[in-house]
């Protein structure tokens, strides 16, 4: 064998040359029957090697030479892949740095936003969301900040943290979940502590996404940069400032940007009915795949969520990449049977290199054979002669295209075919037909809804070809389907993006690749000289730390002195003060008589504390003679009687609140002093006449109920209208609006500014507790003699919601429509800010749910 490798040129000058590679071909103690496999192949392609002192290096030189040749490149992969089952670990980082120049330990920081808990409208599943990504990422080894349900300045915060950890260089990943919005082709990330009613108050009151892109894009070594953004639900904030609800813009990724939407640009993604969104479940189970690139990661996300929504939710990615990444760079827990087998078997060195040489030689034969074929079943056939072959990947591919256009080869063949690819949907259940009319055979039957690729189109005929979900082809009539409208991508259109991204990504994976072979040896310099740089470097900080510390710990000292010297002041005015209120103490211990006056003492502050904390200002006047009030039953509402009236009704502060209007109320009602009670509702629990009792932590008796929905409420009037034999109901919006301003037409019923004390909510004065709202009473009334108007807990009233009083009725009665899922709230609440709190304020919710700030009162009429 060694004699027919010398006739070679290059092989006769290695042989002849060098005193290290015979030594290693000859010994069975240096190298495995792999490794000198491996050398001896090198040697057959004719490859001049300069050998340096460790086999890794050889094995780098070997690629590099190779590279120039695309067919002695694959021979040299597949020699080297068997040798690095028995080499060292440094063989697999000398081949790494020669073909991908990439470090293989790069610093991985990320930064996580997940925001629920907005007051307008709550979300259910982005804290889950962030706190799985959050899991995910640290297993992956990311640095991770977590942040959730953040307010402006926090999520200000943590980009900032985040972009001081960028500095020193690898991969950024951003990832939000939670409202996102968008304003004139910008993106905007929306707060917990929003208070967004303009589209002029949104650059105020959210985050741009183009702040966080200008941080992650400062230069710093080896820069990767990721943003995943779940945050394409549609915008709840439309109809308070008249906004787009189309989802988010798409941006221009910057170089080395992979920017990643939960849905296609002006798409809506679909929060889900689990723990977690749809498309960051998804993307959890991608990630975790190891040895995926990234862009097979988000392009298998894209296939399931696109799959599970029947194309109504396809994610997107803009991409300028130039470096190769993976969330998980572990490698497959079972290596090719084949190689195993290779490394058992090879028992002499001769007969393990002539065997590997023809079966390599074989399969280079049996693939140029086939290489040109249109024949799936050539394919198939090569990867089960070699299962381990060069060219498996590319047959896959090959056999899987074949396959699929055999099936549609089936159909017979119709002259005049027009060749499209557009996305259509079945209006109705249709049939497919094996020819382009409703006489020939039926081949499948769709549903209506069901989305369909049609590849051609019948000239001078209404009859479509088509392909159907589950892989069935056709013909249908044109009548029965349409065309999907533009704004959602065709399945066709994603793979052709996909692979045409994926095509210029593996041209710049080899260019790099050439790059990196060429500059190894000047990398290699260039790291020895910064090594000597940076150890001259650490010297001079060595010193420059050395003299720091002394006069640190001189400063130290002085500190400590100075610290002492304080507290040994401090100490003594203690044990002076300490004197005094023994002293004191002594004095009052003597003029006290027994433990019945401490408490009585008690008892007299506490009722101090509370009359300081309530009105300090003048009482308003009393309510006029139409406001006398009753109760029906002991645990019955008090109910204020009230005349009819004329107002003027809305306001022009917000779209919702106009047209202003004039209102007749013709006729008197009653309606409730104060807002229902937790102490009545528990009532109605107790007579079997309402069936759900809010968890309300630390509730007392005379607290409004809250965490009731509008059918909730249903059952509480149902049982209030048993127990008295009176037509109790919920007022209408006419009737709540009167009341409330009571014969005023100011923004409050006190005035058009906000006023300290006078109502219940988080920036109004007074006593305030975010977790409850205060008691009913503790606050003025309004002219009328009703309390809490203003404040305390939303209001359910009895109308139907609609975003504008256009065609509202002016009789004071009830607005109703057909279909009515969503009903109006009043009064604002205690968690909000007092602009919430005018007596034109409107908002709305579900009939069906419950919100823990949503309450009522009662309203009775006099016929």
């Amino acid at each position: 064998m060694g004699k027919a490798l010398a006739t070679r040129p290059a092989c006769r000058e290695i042989l002849s040359g060098s005193d290290l590679l015979r030594k290693i071909l000859e010994s069975h103690k240096v190298l495995s029957h792999q490794a000198r496999f491996g050398l001896l192949l090198s040697m057959v392609l004719g490859i001049r090697l300069n050998w340096p002192n460790s086999f890794a290096d050889a094995a780098a030189e070997t690629v590099k030479v190779a590279m120039r040749n695309r067919l002695l490149l694959l021979l040299a992969i597949f020699a080297i892949g068997m040798v690095s089952a028995t080499a060292s670990f440094a063989t697999e980082r000398a081949l790494t740095r020669a073909l991908s120049g990439q470090a293989v330990d790069e610093r991985r920081v990320a930064l996580v936003v997940g925001n629920n808990s907005y007051a307008f409208q709550p979300l259910r599943n982005p804290v889950n969301d962030a706190r799985g990504m959050t899991r995910a990422l640290k297993n992956l080894g990311f640095t991770v900040i977590h942040v959730e349900n953040a307010k402006r300045i926090d999520m200000q915060k943590a980009i900032l943290k985040f972009a001081e950890q960028l500095r020193e260089g690898g991969t950024g990943l951003f990832y939000y979940a939670g409202h996102g919005l968008q304003v004139r082709g910008t993106n905007y990330l929306v707060p917990v502590d929003e208070n967004i009613t303009s589209e002029a108050s949104i650059r105020f009151e959210a985050i741009s996404l183009d702040a966080v892109l200008e941080q992650m894009g400062e230069p710093r070594p080896r820069r990767t940069n990721i943003v995943i953004l779940d945050a394409c639900r549609n915008n709840p904030y439309a109809s308070r400032y008249g906004g787009s609800g189309g989802g988010l813009a798409l941006v221009n990724a910057p170089t080395d940007f992979l920017v990643a939407y939960a849905a296609a640009p002006g798409g809506v993604a679909i929060d889900g009915d689990t723990d977690n969104g749809l498309y960051t479940g998804e993307l959890l189970n991608a990630i975790s795949e190891p040895g995926l690139r990234i862009e097979d990661v988000f392009k298998r996300t894209r296939a399931a969520v696109s799959e599970k929504t029947r194309f109504a939710q396809i994610p997107w990615e803009a991409s300028s990449l130039v470096r190769d990444f993976s969330f998980n760079t572990g490698k497959p827990e079972k290596e090719p049977e084949e190689t195993e087998q290779l490394a058992e078997n090879q028992s002499q060195e001769e007969r393990g290199v002539k065997a590997s040489r023809a079966n390599q030689a074989l399969e280079l034969e049996f693939w140029d054979s086939i290489k040109g074929s249109n024949n799936a079943a050539d394919y198939e056939a090569y990867m089960e002669a070699f299962p381990n072959g060069i060219f498996v990947p590319l047959a896959k591919t090959r056999a899987e295209r074949f396959r699929k256009s055999s099936q549609q080869a089936a159909l017979p063949k119709v002259p005049g075919i027009e060749e499209i690819e557009s996305l259509y949907e079945s209006l109705t259940a249709s049939n497919l037909r094996e020819k382009p009319t409703a006489k020939s055979k039926r081949v499948g039957r769709v549903k209506a809804g069901t989305r369909l690729l049609a590849t051609g189109k019948v000239e001078n005929m209404n009859w479509y070809r088509v392909e159907t979900p589950d892989g069935g082809v056709g013909y249908i009539y044109g009548d029965l389907i349409k065309k999907v409208m533009p704004g959602q991508a065709t399945a066709a259109a994603l793979a052709q993006a996909q692979q045409t991204a994926e095509a210029e990504q593996a041209a710049q994976r080899r260019a790099d690749a050439e790059k990196a072979a060429e500059e190894a040896q000047r990398r290699a310099d260039a790291e020895k000289a910064a090594k000597d740089a940076q150890r001259r470097a650490d010297a001079e900080k060595a010193a420059k730390d050395a003299q720091r510390r002394a006069e640190t710990e001189k400063a130290a000292k002085d500190a400590q002195r100075r610290a002492e010297a304080e507290k040994a002041a401090k100490d003594a005015q203690r044990r002076a003060e300490a004197e005094k209120a023994a002293k004191d103490a002594q004095r009052r211990a003597d003029a006290e008589k027994a433990a019945e006056e401490a408490q009585r003492r008690a008892e007299e502050a506490k009722a101090a504390q509370l009359a300081a904390a309530t009105i300090a200002q003048p009482k308003p006047s009393p309510p006029d003679s139409s406001g006398e009030s009753f109760k029906d039953c002991a645990t019955c509402p008090e109910m204020v009687q009230l005349p009819g009236g004329k107002f003027r009704m809305g306001s022009n502060f917000d779209a919702s609140e106009r047209p202003v209007h004039s209102v007749e109320i013709k006729s008197g009602f009653a309606i409730a002093k104060h807002e229902v009670t937790y102490g009545s509702w528990k009532a109605c629990v107790t007579d079997g006449g309402c069936s759900h009792l809010p968890e309300l932590k630390n509730a007392t008796d005379r607290m409004p109920v809250r965490n009731v929905s509008w059918d909730d409420v249903q059952e509480y009037l149902r049982w209030l209208q048993k127990k008295t034999s009176k037509p109790y109901r919920l007022p209408s919006e006419s009737e709540w609006e009167f009341a409330a301003r009571a014969s005023t037409t100011t923004s409050f019923w006190w005035g058009e500014e906000p006023s300290a004390n006078r109502a219940n909510c988080k920036d109004c004065g007074g006593v305030y507790d975010r977790k409850n709202p205060a008691e009913i009473g503790l606050y003025p009334p309004n002219g009328f003699g009703l309390h809490d108007m203003n404040g305390g807990v939303w209001e359910w009233v009895s109308d139907c919601w609609q975003g504008s009083y256009n065609g509202h009725p002016t009789d004071g009665s009830s607005w109703e429509k057909n279909d009515c899922r969503q009903r109006v709230l009043r009064g604002g609440s205690w968690r909000n800010d007092v602009s919430y709190l005018r007596s034109s304020s409107r908002f709305f919710y579900d009939s069906n749910v419950r919100y823990s700030v949503n309450g009522f009162r009662v309203a009775l009429s006099l016929d």
